[in-house]
């Protein structure tokens, strides 16, 4: 993308907000160079999978996890002056659009789950299905009518930090009633990558640490 489009974009983007400038891509991708582009990208990831035989099912949560957290830092990124200007907010909201086609042809292909066929004997002997336990993720612990809006606030504090840095914005979000108690290691992990050890960042979510309650204190969890 040149110059003027990515002018024109970033003008969409701070006079309308985010979701007007992705809509204004998606409704010009040819003239802005992408036309074929998003086809041919979302078909390499389904390929990846299809060459997936072991462990498919982990692979396919895994990645419909990376694609959401993708999506979510490129709306970070566009909303922050500092990451976002005239030269490359064209390569920010592709990004997003990218990957949010991405996750949606990969949600479909999880629901796609062939029933093996049994006759006879082979059916009386069947194993009766076990349901699986719900995996933990972050975001049932959030508390807000607007729970990506929550998420899209913590990345900004947490992405690219480690331990007491971590553990006082998680008690901070706590403390504000953005979170209904603190996350396990397991629904930390479902949304943010862990820099450091778990018990770093655990030791600044107590409140009867004085140390975590005064760095907390200094944060501000606000939106837009």
């Amino acid at each position: 993308m040149d110059y003027k489009q990515n002018k024109w974009l970033y003008d969409i983007l701070h006079k309308h907000g985010f979701d007007e400038a992705v809509q204004a891509f998606k409704d010009n991708m040819a003239a802005l160079g992408f036309d074929g582009k998003l086809a041919h990208w979302v078909g390499v990831e389904v390929a990846k999978l299809n060459d997936t035989t072991v462990g498919r099912e982990e692979y396919l949560d895994s990645r419909i996890a990376e694609w959401e957290r993708e999506m979510r830092a490129m709306r970070t990124f566009a909303n922050d002056d500092m990451k976002c200007d005239r030269y490359n907010v064209g390569i920010i909201i592709w990004n997003y659009v990218l990957a949010e086609a991405v996750k949606a042809a990969l949600l479909e292909l999880a629901n796609i789950q062939p029933q093996p066929t049994a006759t006879g004997q082979q059916a009386a002997n069947k194993e009766p299905v076990k349901k699986e336990k719900p995996k933990p993720t972050f975001a049932s612990i959030i508390q807000h009518q607007n729970k990506e809006q929550v998420l899209e606030r913590l990345h900004g504090l947490i992405d690219g930090r480690r331990g007491a840095d971590v553990g006082a914005v998680l008690l901070k979000a706590r403390l504000d009633g953005y979170l209904t108690r603190n996350p396990t290691q397991a629904e930390f992990r479902s949304e943010f990558n862990l820099i450091g050890t778990w018990q770093a960042i655990a030791n600044y979510m107590s409140d009867n640490n004085e140390n975590a309650l005064d760095r907390a204190n200094k944060i501000l969890i606000k939106f837009k």
